[in-house]
Formats: structure tokens, C-alpha cells, sequence
């Protein structure tokens, strides 16, 4: 029934769109809509604010005509304010108040058939002055009055018959009170059974749905909010993207949940120009009585839950697999899950900032100040161990610090990342505090300072992939009696000191190696079948190593073949032979025959050694295999997880801890959010 009075059939499931955007209806109809839109509620009285501003001279008359209709048809009182109307305007109205400079009136009453009461009125005024028969009363009415005072005009009419006449009406009104307000009452009984016919979840319903289509409809704000979302979400997976099985891929996934949390942050700001935009059309509809503030809430709060899910599974699909995250069924879940809680909660902190507070410039303000706030305190940058005490409050009120808890205690933990030291990484004197006390200072001590480098040496040397088992007693002091040389001949003392091992030992020129004698006897009692090998490097091209004996090998060594071997081969040549040389098995069965005191003894240097040999190859793993370290451990560094006397480090918090916590952030701000509907209301942006 509005709709054909208001003349608005063509216009029927029609997108009413954005005014500023060029979009939608044309600027007469959006004014019809809205006038309708208020009459839908049976109003008593209608008031319309220069409803002909920015129109042309049709499309003003289009409104105009619409609204004398529906005010002879629902027996409206309609007041219209207007400023210069064209003739066919100013015949469609019944009565005219005007008033002049200070707010006094000038005129208030009927204008009569073709507005002869009020030119009659207005000639008298102007001494006899009347308008031409095609003149428009308007433009006479106005030019009377400008050329009086203000003051004059306003004194006429209060001294007119027609004000005397309007007093009356006004007296005899009010004496019929009880009959008007028998009327009212009646009035009013109509509207309370309009309003009572309404159904809460109808509303819900049709809100959502506007919300929903709203939101679809605004591509700065629902498109680019996706695409900003999937398009950061994939250049931050690229950059972080690798290996995680090592301690940097660690230190990756906690940069890449660090920006994500980030990449959520950015609808928030968005949502607050978008619902304050809105929040005015919604204070005019609930002061109309078309719907509920509550139901309002509702239905914006389900409509963003498809975005909220539709958000979720874009950042997932460009983000968790590219970036290399754990792909268990409950790792994948967690990080669905949370990232749909994180976009419903973090868009809910916007809408509430824009509900309670008066225009965007504040509600921004606020929001960019809370979430600089949020990340300083979240834990990560400051962990909640080395922040006062008095700032703790804080880290624990903090939304962020719950997600970036969530989603790296669902990365680190139960996974163990691989910490590789470089090989350089043992000084030539490391050694000197495990082997020697403090009073010994391997500085200035000679004897310990190339203990010390021999022991370094034999750490990097590591053990022999082919062990020689017949290592024995004989082998013990061979290896004793060279060691000894090389001390005593300050051997270890050049730099760097396998070299000083090679000259002592195997090559120097013009006079033979120093401990010559002690190296052929060691190779010999321990009887390396390998030792060969560790000198070819050293020797001319045209030497074979089977055809010689360990003792003459060396002997084929040249200025040239010395100095063509780089440091580095050098260094190989003495690993290799130390290899060799050292034990690296288990010291021989003891026999029968021998004592019980000699068979405990050699039991006891075989523990000994085997202490030592299980060092060293425990050292050698972790310089080639990397040293194992937990998530848990990282986790532990931000107070993100525990450890317990029997039961070791564990991270147990991330369900109902974190998704809990996330939780009631987002049921806190749903009822803010309500309350914010129902109690705060800003008349101005």
C-alpha cells in the first residue's frame, strides 16, 4: 500500500546503493524510500526537512505529489520545510507558516483557494501591492517581506485579526482535550497492535539477511578485506617459508604467527567506519519502532559469521602449507579454528569501539592505540617474566597474548627442532678448563696449552668408521712415547698445530722429523692397516701406497708434493691418522691366564676409556647430527609452557587455556556490544 502511493512499483527489489558511489536509485526515488520507509510505523504526525533539496524541477514535483497523497489518504499532518518553491509546489499545500529573521512569525494560516487568503493578507502590508495573475505567490509573498523590517512584519501579525483568530483555535482545542485524547488513545492502540504483531526472530531474520547483503554489496569493505587477508597472508607464508625441521625454521614459525596475528588485526579498523556509517540509519529505524536494538545486535553479529568463516579458510589455504606448519589433523583444526574465533573476536573489538564511541576519528584512535598496546604486552616482545610486576595485569587482560600462545604452542610443541654448531665453533684451547685446574694457567704453561691442542685435535678427528679392535696395552704406550715427543719438541706450539705434527712427524726438510722414530713405532705396535691411506695426500702422483711399508711411505715425501697439499689437506692427513691412532674400540679380552688383580685393572682402563670414547662420540654426534632441542624448551622461554620433576617440559595449554580464553574475549564483547546498542546513543558523528 506504501509503495503504490509512495510510486515506487518500478522500483521493486531494486539495489538502492551508494549516493556518492553513483549507484542505485535516482536521488527522487532514495527520498520517496525514505519518506515511506517512516510511514510503514502509521505515524500521526510527518515531518519533512526541505525534502526538494538537490532535485530538479520534475523530480521535485514527483515527491511533492507523493507526499500530498499519502497525506489526504492516511489523514496525515504533514510539515515540510521549504525554501522558494515553484508555483505547481505551492499549490500542494493547505496552510503556510512563515516566519522572518529572528525566529518570529510572520504568517501562520490558511492559504485559501489559490492562495488568496495569503496574498490578501500580504497586499494589505505592501498598501494594495497585488502579484500579476501568472506570478508565483511565493516569489510576491518573499518580495513583500523584503522590502519591510523584520520587526514590522512580525508586529503586523501579531495585531492581525488572523492571530486573534489562531489564539481561538487554539483555546477551543484544548478545551476538547478529552475528546483528543480519546483519539490518541485510539491512535495509539493501533500502533501497539502493529508493533505487537512484530516477531523478535522475524526481525533477526531480516536484519541479518540486510547486514549480510549489505556488507557483500560494499566492496571496500567485504572485498578488500578478503583480498587483503588472502593476499598478506601469502606473501608473509613465501617469506617464512623452509625448513622447520632445524632451530631457524623454529625462529621462522614464530615470525610468521607473529605477523599473522597482524594480518587479523587489519579488518578491525575497517569495520569501524563501515558501522558508523550505519549506526545513524539505526538510530532513526529503532526511534521509528521498525525493530528491536537487541535484535539489531543479533543479526549484525550473524551475519559476519559466514565473512568471519569465509576469512578463515582463504588465510589457511594461502597461509598454513605454504609456510611448512605441522600437518596433523589436530594441528590443522586448532589453526582453523582459532583463526575463525581471532577474526570474530578482533572484529567484535571494532564494532565496540564504534558503538560506544562518537565518531571515527576516536574510534580508530582508540583502536590503533590498543592494538600497539596489545602487541607490546602480548609476551613476545617482552615476555611476561622480565615485565614488572605492576604491568603483569597487562599481559593477562591481553587478547593478543592468547592467540600468539594458541598458535605457537600448536606449532612448537611435541616437535623437536635440530640446532647445528659450526665446526669451528671449539677454540684451539677449549679443553683447558675440563683437563686442567684453575691453577694451571694453559696460557703460560707449555705442556698444558699443547695437551690441550692435541685433545682438540682428537675431538675434531672423531671416531674411526672402521675401529681397530686389537688397540691394546702396546699401543698405549707407543701413542705415549709420541705424544711425549711432541711436546718435548714444542710440536703442538705452531700455529696451527697440525702442521707442527706433520713436520715432527712424517715430513721435514733439510733434516728428518724429530719424533720420525716414535711415529713408525706407533703405526707399527698399533698395526693400522688404514695409516696408508692418511699420508696420500702428501705423496707424488707416481707412488703407490700398497707397494710400500708403512716406515718407507713417508720417505717418498717432496718439497713439491709438501707444499702442492693445501692447509687443508694437511689437516685431513693428521684427523686421518689420528683416527688411526687412537682407541676407539673396546681394550681386548683379557685372558685367562692373566692375574685378577691385572684383570681388574684392565677393566678399570676400560671403563676409563670407554667414558672417554662415549665423550668424544657423543661430541662428534652433535657436531654432525645437531643437538635435538624441544619446542617445549622455546615455548618454556616465554612462560608458555611448564616443566615437572619426573614428567619433563609440556605445553598443555593451548585448548582450555588459549581457545577458552579467546572464547570469552568474544562472548565480553558480544554483551559490551549489546550494551553499547541498548544504553549509548550519539547524536553526532
Amino acid at each position: 500500500k506504501v509503495v503504490k502511493m509512495m510510486e515506487l512499483e518500478d522500483y521493486l527489489d531494486m539495489l538502492i546503493g551508494r549516493e556518492q558511489d553513483g549507484e542505485g536509485l535516482p536521488k527522487h526515488a532514495r527520498k520517496r524510500v525514505t519518506i515511506a520507509v517512516q510511514l510503514v510505523t502509521l505515524p500521526k504526525i510527518l515531518f519533512c526537512d526541505e525534502p526538494t533539496t538537490g532535485l530538479g524541477t520534475s523530480s521535485a514535483n514527483i515527491v511533492m505529489r507523493a507526499l500530498r497523497r499519502v497525506t489526504d489518504k492516511l489523514n496525515l499532518i504533514t510539515v515540510i520545510t521549504i525554501h522558494q518553491p515553484s508555483k505547481h509546489i505551492w499549490d500542494t499545500f493547505d496552510d503556510l507558516l512563515l516566519l522572518v529573521k529572528g525566529g518570529n512569525t510572520a504568517y501562520s494560516g490558511p492559504m485559501g483557494e489559490q492562495s488568496q487568503e495569503v496574498i490578501r493578507y500580504f497586499s494589505k502590508l505592501s498598501d494594495g501591492k497585488e502579484p500579476s495573475s501568472n506570478s508565483n505567490p511565493a516569489d510576491y509573498i518573499l518580495s513583500v517581506v523584503a522590502d519591510m523590517d523584520p520587526s514590522t512584519v512580525a508586529e503586523a501579525y501579531q495585531n492581525s485579526n488572523l492571530n486573534k483568530k489562531n489564539l481561538a483555535r487554539i483555546e477551543s482545542e484544548v478545551a476538547r482535550e478529552e475528546e483528543t485524547s480519546q483519539g490518541s488513545k485510539a491512535m495509539d492502540q493501533v500502533k501497539k497492535q502493529v508493533r505487537k504483531s512484530r516477531n523478535f526472530f522475524k526481525e533477526v531474520a531480516l536484519l541479518t539477511k540486510r547486514h549480510f547483503w549489505t556488507q557483500w554489496r560494499n566492496p571496500s569493505f567485504s572485498i578488500m578485506r578478503l583480498l587483503s587477508s588472502c593476499l598478506v597472508s601469502l606473501y608473509m607464508a613465501i617469506l617464512f617459508r623452509g625448513d622447520k625441521s632445524e632451530i631457524s625454521g623454529a625462529v621462522s614459525s614464530i615470525g610468521a604467527i607473529f605477523f599473522l596475528v597482524f594480518i587479523l588485526v587489519i579488518p578491525m579498523q575497517s569495520s569501524v567506519v563501515h558501522l558508523i556509517e550505519d549506526r545513524a540509519v539505526m538510530y532513526r529505524e529503532v526511534t521509528s519502532g521498525f525493530y528491536r536494538r537487541l535484535a539489531y545486535g543479533l543479526g549484525q553479529l550473524l551475519s559476519d559469521l559466514p565473512f568471519h568463516a569465509l576469512n578463515a579458510a582463504f588465510m589457511f589455504v594461502m597461509f598454513y602449507f605454504i609456510v611448512g606448519f605441522q600437518k596433523g589433523k589436530e594441528h590443522i583444526g586448532y589453526f582453523v579454528l582459532l583463526t575463525f574465533a581471532a577474526n570474530w573476536v578482533i572484529m567484535s573489538l571494532g564494532q565496540f569501539y564504534a558503538l560506544a564511541l562518537p565518531n571515527e576519528e576516536s574510534a580508530n584512535g582508540l583502536a590503533g592505540l590498543s592494538v600497539i598496546l596489545s602487541v607490546i604486552f602480548m609476551g613476545f616482545l617482552i615476555t611476561v617474566s622480565a615485565m614488572p610486576s605492576y604491568w603483569e595485569w597487562a599481559y593477562w587482560t591481553n587478547l593478543l597474548h592468547y592467540l600468539i600462545q594458541g598458535y605457537c604452542t600448536n606449532e612448537l610443541a611435541d616437535r623437536n627442532y635440530t640446532l647445528f654448531l659450526p665446526s669451528d665453533i671449539l677454540p684451539a684451547n677449549s679443553t683447558a678448563a675440563i683437563f686442567f685446574p684453575e691453577e694451571v694457567d694453559v696460557a703460560t704453561n707449555r705442556v698444558a696449552r699443547q695437551a690441550a691442542a692435541f685433545t682438540d685435535l682428537a675431538l675434531r678427528a672423531g671416531p674411526n668408521p672402521n675401529p681397530n679392535y686389537d688397540w691394546n696395552s702396546s699401543g698405549i704406550v707407543a701413542l705415549a712415547d709420541l705424544l711425549g715427543c711432541w711436546i718435548e719438541n714444542d710440536c703442538l706450539e705452531e700455529n696451527p698445530p697440525w702442521i707442527g705434527i706433520i713436520t715432527c712427524s712424517i715430513f721435514s726438510f733439510p733434516r728428518p722429523p724429530v719424533c720420525g722414530d716414535e711415529f713408525d713405532f706407533a703405526g707399527e705396535v698399533i698395526n693400522v692397516s688404514n695409516v696408508l691411506d692418511c699420508l696420500e695426500p702428501l705423496l707424488p702422483e707416481n707412488v703407490t701406497l700398497p707397494s710400500l711399508p708403512f716406515s718407507e711411505a713417508k720417505n717418498e715425501i717432496t718439497v713439491e708434493s709438501f707444499e702442492r697439499a693445501s692447509d687443508l689437506e694437511k689437516l685431513g692427513v693428521v684427523l686421518c691418522l689420528l683416527r688411526e691412532l687412537l682407541p676407539s674400540g673396546l681394550v681386548s679380552d683379557v685372558e685367562d691366564a692373566v692375574e685378577e688383580a691385572i684383570a681388574e685393572l684392565k677393566r678399570a682402563i676400560q671403563e676409563l676409556i670407554e667414558l672417554v670414547t662415549g665423550l668424544i662420540g657423543i661430541i662428534v654426534d652433535i657436531f654432525e647430527n645437531g643437538l635435538q632441542i624441544p619446542g617445549e624448551l622455546i615455548l618454556l622461554v616465554f612462560g608458555w609452557a611448564e616443566f615437572e620433576p619426573g614428567e619433563g617440559l609440556s605445553a598443555p595449554w593451548k585448548w582450555w587455556y588459549c581457545m577458552f580464553s579467546v572464547a570469552m574475549f568474544i562472548a565480553g564483547l558480544e554483551i559490551l556490544k549489546l550494551g553499547a546498542l541498548q544504553f549509548v546513543v550519539w547524536t553526532k558523528r
